[in-house]
């Protein structure tokens, strides 16, 4: 959803819920369904500080980033978790 996007100007990052699939061989597939923060700079340059997995839950709703000060939210149907934004670990 193009709307769905997490935008924080002031430390260059971006976030958004994403369904991921790499083939590493023949056989070999890796899925990941979740969250991702990206720190995108002025000269282009991009790189990807976390991968939030959704812990399972597929065919939600409600799938948003959004952050309030120094925390960064994630919210899933009936579930929000919340992470620091400095480093990105989460909040227990």
């Amino acid at each position: 959803n193009h709307k769905a996007l997490m935008l924080n100007l002031q430390d260059d990052m971006i976030g958004f819920t994403a369904q991921l699939t790499s083939v590493t061989g023949p056989y070999e597939k890796g899925y990941f369904n979740g969250a991702v923060i990206l720190e995108v700079k002025d000269n282009g340059d991009m790189k990807v500080l976390k991968q939030i997995s959704n812990d399972g839950t597929y065919g939600s709703y409600v799938d948003r980033l959004v952050y309030i000060g120094d925390i960064l939210y994630y919210v899933q149907d009936d579930t929000i978790r919340a992470f620091n934004m400095s480093d990105l670990t989460e909040i227990r």
